[in-house]
C-alpha cells in the first residue's frame, strides 16, 4: 500500500472513528432522557453497522485503482454491497428481537445514512485531488 493510499485510509478512518464516538454519545444522551427508546439489542446493533463500514470502507480505499467512470462504479458497487450486508444485519436483529422492531429500525436507518454523509464526504475529500 503507497503511502497517499496509507494516509487516505488513516484519514477515512479516523473520521469515520470520531463519528462513531460522537454518535454513540448523541444516542446515549437520548437514551439517558428517554430511557423507555433503550433496547437491549443497541451495542450489538451499533458495533456491527460501524464494523461493516469500516471494513467495506477499508477495502474499497486500498483496493480503488481506478478514476472517473470505473471509479463511480467501483464506489456504487461498494455502497450497494454494503447496503445489502446491512440489510442483512437488520433482518437478523429484527426476527431475534421482534419486540422492539421500530426502535431497531430507527436507529439503523439514523445509524446508516449517518454514517454513509460522513463516509461520502470523507471519499470526497480523499479522491478529490484523484
Amino acid at each position: 500500500m503507497t503511502t497517499t493510499k496509507t494516509t487516505a485510509v488513516r484519514k477515512h478512518l479516523s473520521t469515520l472513528t470520531i463519528t462513531a464516538i460522537t454518535t454513540l454519545i448523541m444516542f446515549a444522551g437520548v437514551f439517558y432522557v428517554f430511557p423507555e427508546f433503550y433496547f437491549k439489542s443497541f451495542p450489538a446493533l451499533f458495533l456491527s453497522e460501524i464494523a461493516v463500514f469500516f471494513i467495506l470502507d477499508y477495502l474499497f480505499i486500498t483496493q480503488v485503482t481506478q478514476k472517473g467512470k470505473k471509479f463511480i462504479i467501483q464506489h456504487k458497487l461498494s455502497t450497494t454491497l454494503k447496503f445489502f450486508i446491512l440489510l442483512l444485519l437488520l433482518s437478523i436483529f429484527l426476527l431475534i428481537n421482534k419486540q422492539e422492531a421500530l426502535k431497531i429500525a430507527v436507529v439503523f436507518i439514523t445509524l446508516f445514512f449517518v454514517f454513509l454523509v460522513v463516509q461520502t464526504v470523507s471519499f470526497l475529500k480523499i479522491f478529490k485531488n484523484k
